[in-house]
């Protein structure tokens, strides 16, 4: 793990989808890891605020980053073929003109419904 390459102490947490952007607001400092970007990809997590975290670039700058940016990067592969379906329903159910705003919220609604119990281990 790329914890104790850096000569420090790390735990592994499992986090379902309903409480991923809770404790991302309230897990740092940590180590997060991102596996849609590879093995090896870690994210510099030192805290959040509201809807927004507070993060660690590879230049060493401090970056404020939308909650559910992250929460994408944990489960993008997971949510990515009910996302597609999602859109697919509302445009047979002649909702394809919704805006975009209301379709994301259907849409967080839906995953919310089929993911809320699943589990994200060693993150």
């Amino acid at each position: 793990m790329a914890a104790a390459g850096l000569g420090i102490e790390a735990e592994p947490a499992e986090v379902n989808y309903r409480e991923i952007e809770a404790f991302l607001r309230q897990a740092g400092p940590a180590l997060l890891r991102l596996p849609e970007m590879g093995d090896e990809c870690v994210l510099a997590l030192l805290g959040g605020r509201r809807r927004s975290l507070l993060v660690l670039g590879p230049d060493l700058m401090v970056y404020l980053v939308c909650a559910p940016q992250i929460r994408a990067a944990v489960w993008g592969s997971i949510e990515a073929p009910l996302r597609r379906n999602v859109w697919g329903v509302l445009d047979a159910a002649g909702m394809g003109d919704a805006s975009e705003r209301k379709r994301e919220r259907i849409q967080a609604a839906h995953m919310l419904e089929q993911f809320g119990a699943v589990s994200v281990a060693d993150i």
